[in-house]
């Protein structure tokens, strides 16, 4: 939320970011929520599938770039 990234809730001035990730941290400590990863919640074919799922949007994400490109090749865009 602090972060530097491009949409990250700070680079878009979101108003009142203090306030909001003190009521995160708040409701974290209230109901003893534990951050964990997505991979360490599932089992083996529900990992098996997201991992299909990964490989099939990194092959559509090479498509839309290439497509992008060949846009601005074309036209001459940035």
């Amino acid at each position: 939320m602090l972060s530097d990234a491009r949409f990250s809730p700070k680079s878009r001035h979101v108003a009142d970011l203090g306030k909001r990730i003190k009521r995160l941290k708040d409701y974290m400590r209230r109901f003893e929520y534990v951050p964990s990863k997505l991979e360490e919640r599932l089992v083996e074919d529900e990992l098996a599938r997201l991992q299909i799922i990964r490989a099939a949007l990194a092959d559509l994400r090479s498509d839309i770039e290439g497509l992008i490109n060949d846009y601005r090749a074309r036209t001459g865009s940035r």
